[in-house]
């Protein structure tokens, strides 16, 4: 967003983030605090609105600084090219437009949404990289046609080119879903199969059921990218569901896909991977995080003699 943020600002940000998260589930689970009256005496309620205290001065400190560089920036006259199309130079320029509230909601939304899902979406991309030998080699070779040797920066064309990645990377996400369910509120009449959803209810959607279904073939419960390469795909386009689908799907999806393979691709040009995915012990809360450690390990590549997986 084109601000620097120390590391003990990220860390009391991120605890607040995982804390008011948990508090949320917490709610959920216990049926009594789902009763507005009770929930605000409550410690849970004390507890979250402590941490969205920490999560909105957060958000309001960004703002005050990247402001402030902005004012200093136009009373000098400079002309900062590498500042004008991040986030909060763009989000800040329709200030006339939008409330201090709806300003600070897209900061959370962008640092929570975004960030939070993404880097877990990679952790676990290599977690399963590192338990497939044969898919690290396959990615590590796609990578050294593209870039060869060098250690230059990844440019937007080298994208395109890393299909078994962007493969693999999809695989994870289908066999890993970030955000296992969803709820959806009815608004009219829907007609299924064997039943009807009335209208004034909420539905959930079980992301991970769909993921793991049947229409994904008899190996759904196995991490394997070349689905993705060999028109193995289901018929319905909808049955792949990491970014959602529908008029609230996720806007930031194509965002995400290029952030993601940046990553990877840095990783996995200067880095071996090690893992047991058998290992992994899952939660499925609102986001789906190991619950018994990552078992991972890098290893990191000689420059001259880099290391051949077996």
């Amino acid at each position: 967003m084109g601000i620097e943020i120390s590391d003990l600002e990220c860390i009391n940000y991120l605890t607040a983030f995982d804390t008011a998260i948990d508090k949320g589930i917490e709610r959920f689970e216990k049926f009594w605090l789902m009763f507005d009256f009770i929930y605000k005496f409550s410690k849970v309620k004390k507890e979250e609105d402590s941490c969205m205290e920490t999560l909105r001065m957060m958000s309001e400190s960004v703002l005050t600084r990247k402001r402030k560089e902005i004012e200093i920036r136009q009373t000098n006259k400079v002309n900062n090219k590498e500042d004008k199309n991040n986030f909060l130079e763009r989000l800040l320029y329709f200030s006339d437009e939008l409330t201090e509230k709806e300003i600070i909601d897209e900061v959370h939304t962008m640092i929570m949404a975004a960030i939070d899902t993404s880097t877990t979406v990679v952790l676990y991309t290599l977690i399963l990289i590192g338990s497939y030998p044969t898919v690290q080699e396959k990615i590590m070779n796609e990578l050294k046609d593209i870039f060869g040797d060098s250690d230059r920066d990844v440019q937007k064309h080298d994208l395109v080119q890393m299909r078994y990645l962007e493969a693999t990377l999809k695989e994870s996400m289908r066999y890993y879903v970030m955000v296992p369910f969803v709820s959806r509120y009815i608004d009219k009449e829907i007609k299924l199969k064997n039943c009807t959803l009335q209208p004034g209810n909420n539905c959930l959607f079980v992301l991970y059921g769909v993921h793991r279904n049947s229409m994904w073939g008899k190996d759904a419960d196995q991490f394997r990218p070349e689905r993705w390469l060999e028109n193995e795909m289901p018929s319905n386009s909808s049955a792949f569901m990491s970014f959602s689908v529908g008029k609230r799907n996720c806007i930031g999806r194509m965002y995400a896909m290029m952030f993601m393979k940046t990553q990877l691709s840095h990783i996995l040009r200067s880095y071996t991977i090690y893992a047991d995915y058998m290992k992994l012990k899952l939660s499925m809360e609102v986001l789906l995080k190991p619950a018994s450690g990552h078992y991972i390990s890098i290893k990191k590549m000689l420059k001259n003699c880099k290391e051949i997986i077996k």
